[in-house]
């Protein structure tokens, strides 16, 4: 060993300067750790927000799917109660004929030369227009008692023919012309 005082006072002055060095880097290690800290804390806090966020969204999910069942509940039985209107109107506007469903229902409107009628009368496109003319009779029994014709925009009805065969269209008038 070497008993030198200036090695030792070198040495002494290298490890100052060392000491200092590492102080120096600690100080910025620590200064770095404690970003690196404050910005995981920030992360974490963020990803906690984002959690909640998700979670109070899929709760809303949820009920909205809630909603959504309950609307489509409601749907299907509107269409149930629609379809068992429709049944009920059909039955009325041809229970002679209940299990021939197979025509367009439509609505034939009479009106009259004498502008005494305007009525509809809900039917098939497959009914003859006799039916349907038998239909207006029991509602205006007078005029079973004069032989009428029946026009559609100029054209002549023929009796036995059918709605849809007389190319009568739902909404559109036809003419009762009672003789003079």
């Amino acid at each position: 060993m070497n008993n030198n005082p200036n090695n030792s006072i070198k040495s002494i002055k290298i490890d100052k300067i060392l000491v200092e060095k590492l102080d120096i880097i600690i100080y910025r290690k620590d200064n770095e750790i404690k970003y690196l800290s404050e910005s995981l804390n920030k992360l974490l806090s963020l990803n906690n927000e984002k959690d909640k966020i998700i979670k109070d969204l899929n709760n809303k999910l949820s009920d909205n799917s809630k909603i959504i069942e309950s609307l489509e509940n409601n749907i299907n039985v509107k269409k149930e109660e629609i379809q068992k209107l429709k049944n009920e109107l059909e039955n009325k506007i041809n229970p002679s004929n209940n299990s021939d469903k197979s025509g367009k229902i439509m609505c034939v409107n009479f009106i009259s030369n004498d502008n005494k009628i305007a009525f509809a009368i809900p039917c098939y496109d497959t009914n003859t227009f006799a039916e349907v003319e038998e239909k207006l009779y029991q509602e205006y029994p007078e005029y079973r008692e004069t032989n009428n014709n029946f026009i559609i925009q100029d054209k002549q009805i023929l009796r036995f023919k059918t709605i849809y065969e007389n190319n009568i269209k739902s909404g559109k008038p036809v003419m009762l012309v009672k003789p003079s």
